[in-house]
């Protein structure tokens, strides 16, 4: 663990190292600050949505729990277990084993998160 004053020492005579840390730390702010207005604005279902589209990334599945999942959406594992259903039987998703989610349709879930 670095000292506060070898720290502030380092900082204060290498503006690189500053601005990379300013970097992060505005990276961190933002990403908090979207997830801060999701949870307080946005309903769980385009909440879940959105979680979805965000881990599989280029893939077409997630591999996660529904109990991680609804941690991460801020809700509780019944209301993510009906939603998971409900985007199934509206084949956006599909989920053949246990904590693999398959996204079928991208553009349609998608679409479901701009919808808010």
């Amino acid at each position: 663990m670095i000292k506060h004053r070898d720290f502030y020492n380092l900082v204060s005579k290498n503006i690189r190292i500053a601005l990379n840390i300013i970097k992060v730390l505005v990276k961190r702010l933002s990403v908090t600050d979207h997830e801060i207005k999701n949870l307080v604005f946005k309903p769980a279902l385009y909440r879940v949505a959105e979680t979805l589209l965000f881990l599989a990334g280029e893939k077409n599945y997630v591999n996660i729990r529904i109990k991680e999942l609804s941690e991460m959406v801020g809700t509780n594992r019944e209301t993510v277990s009906r939603i998971i259903t409900l985007l199934s039987n509206l084949k956006y998703i599909s989920r053949e084993k246990r904590n693999i989610i398959e996204i079928i349709n991208k553009d349609k879930l998608k679409l479901l998160c701009d919808s808010k």
